[in-house]
């Protein structure tokens, strides 16, 4: 037995690499950019098949704050498999 689900996925860490002076959050939304910042591996364990949007555009968006934490998410379709929910 198996489901789909349709995600938007958003996750946050801290890359002081990314560290910047400017006193707002940056917006980063163009995908040769993002392809360039480290990404967390993220794993479901119980997925058969997934995929990123990519409807016109890459369907994502990313800021960065000062201190250099970057808040990211992205919309994700996953087909899932039998999970123990005991």
């Amino acid at each position: 037995m198996t489901f789909d689900m349709d995600l938007y996925m958003y996750m946050s860490w801290q890359d002081t690499r990314m560290q910047h002076n400017g006193s707002d959050y940056v917006l980063i939304n163009d995908k040769s950019i993002l392809e360039k910042i480290w990404l967390p591996d993220l794993y479901f364990a119980n997925a058969r098949t997934a995929y990123f949007h990519e409807v016109t555009v890459h369907n994502f968006n990313m800021f960065v704050s000062p201190e250099g934490v970057i808040a990211y998410g992205t919309r994700v379709t996953l087909n899932l498999g039998k999970s123990n929910f005991n």
